[in-house]
């Protein structure tokens, strides 16, 4: 497996990767992941669950985008032999040099597209770099499949000119554990300090410009002039301290609880101590923390875009908002609050849902099926 970031970086599409990779590697399938190793971070990790090489990329800015490419694709080379397939998790800078090393070896490659709608992934390689254009063009055309998390993506890789045949649909998937309970949810708002009796909205996410926070603070803040009720925003990011500021200049920073960064075997506890679940964002690929949640039992309140809408029915396995809309996101807060049975309801359905649909089981299957198709057209 190919991607930009790993372990100890532990955003959306990281985790994905992880789970997947363990997942593989239980199935009986040999998995190695090959990373860019930023400044200070060691080789090797004593909590990596998986192997992974993390590759020192020296240079600055234009120079170091280069250098990344090169090394990742010489060492790929250098594997001549050892591998029967590259996956490679976004088509971003790191995808050119994995479909390119590829082509070199006369092996598969596979491009998951992680991002759609503005921030689409090959926009933003062709955004991104010097040369993104063409790696972008050489990505779209030579790459073997596209693996895409939702209609979106189909739809954007095709304006690039990959063929319907060439592109399969597979989702993220997460690891499925029992439903919450009555008993965990009251020790788990005991451990984090919050009234066993509270209402409580829960948002995890990366802080920045595509989650829209501001939108979710603003209609909390209309909330709170009708319900007692607590937010806890789980993530870190660049806009920690501007989204701050607003919760105080709304006047409800002390119901605003930011918990930063949290490992993502903890974000469990946050899961079990809320009773529900926004996420605002204005584009997404296939939210894993919304998947998180609906396989916790929460009934989740999100932004109307062709991810969220992958996941959510409205009405059924939750609720669908206008991004943006603060009145709207409101008005959707405080029906859940006021209605026990039907949030009950929500939720399980939502975890019905991915416990039937998007579990990483099931979406491991569906990648060894592809392997297994993949291999037979290029094997002796």
């Amino acid at each position: 497996m190919v991607i930009g970031q790993f372990r100890p970086i532990n955003g959306g599409a990281e985790r994905q990767a992880e789970v997947l990779a363990k997942t593989l590697i239980g199935k009986g399938i040999h998995v190695e992941v090959y990373t860019i190793r930023p400044r200070g971070v060691p080789a090797r990790l004593p909590d990596d669950t998986v192997p992974v090489q993390r590759l020192w990329a020296p240079g600055y800015r234009s120079l170091k985008q280069m250098m990344i490419i090169g090394t990742l694709y010489y060492k790929l080379l250098a594997q001549k032999g050892k591998i029967d397939l590259i996956h490679i998790h976004q088509g971003l800078a790191p995808a050119f040099a994995g479909v390119r090393a590829a082509q070199r070896l006369g092996i598969p490659s596979i491009v998951k597209c992680g991002n759609s709608g503005p921030r689409f992934d090959l926009t933003m390689l062709e955004q991104g770099h010097l040369f993104g254009h063409r790696m972008a063009t050489y990505v779209a055309q030579h790459t073997t499949r596209f693996a895409a998390l939702n209609d979106q993506i189909e739809t954007q890789l095709q304006t690039w000119g990959v063929e319907a045949k060439r592109i399969i649909p597979i989702p993220n998937g997460v690891t499925v554990g029992e439903a919450v309970t009555p008993a965990e949810k009251t020790k788990s708002r005991k451990r984090l300090g919050l009234d066993p009796e509270a209402f409580v909205a829960l948002s995890v996410g990366n802080l920045n410009p595509k989650k829209d926070y501001t939108t979710l603070l603003k209609a909390f803040q209309h909330c709170r002039k009708t319900m007692d009720a607590t937010l806890l925003i789980v993530g870190g990011g660049p806009q920690r301290a501007q989204l701050e500021r607003e919760a105080q200049d709304l006047g409800i920073a002390s119901a605003v609880h930011f918990a930063g960064a949290v490992p993502p075997d903890q974000v469990r506890e946050y899961l079990n101590a809320a009773d529900v679940f926004l996420l605002s964002s204005i584009t997404e690929g296939l939210s894993n923390a919304l998947l998180e949640a609906m396989a916790a039992g929460l009934p989740a309140i999100v932004s109307d875009i062709p991810a969220n809408r992958l996941l959510i029915e409205d009405g059924h396995s939750g609720i669908l908002f206008q991004a943006g809309q603060v009145n709207a996101l409101a008005q959707s807060i405080e029906s859940i609050h006021n209605n026990l049975e039907w949030r009950l309801r929500l939720g399980a359905n939502a975890r019905q849902k991915v416990c039937s649909n998007f579990s990483i089981e099931s979406v491991a299957d569906q990648y060894i099926q592809l392997y297994e198709k993949l291999l037979e057209k290029t094997g002796p």
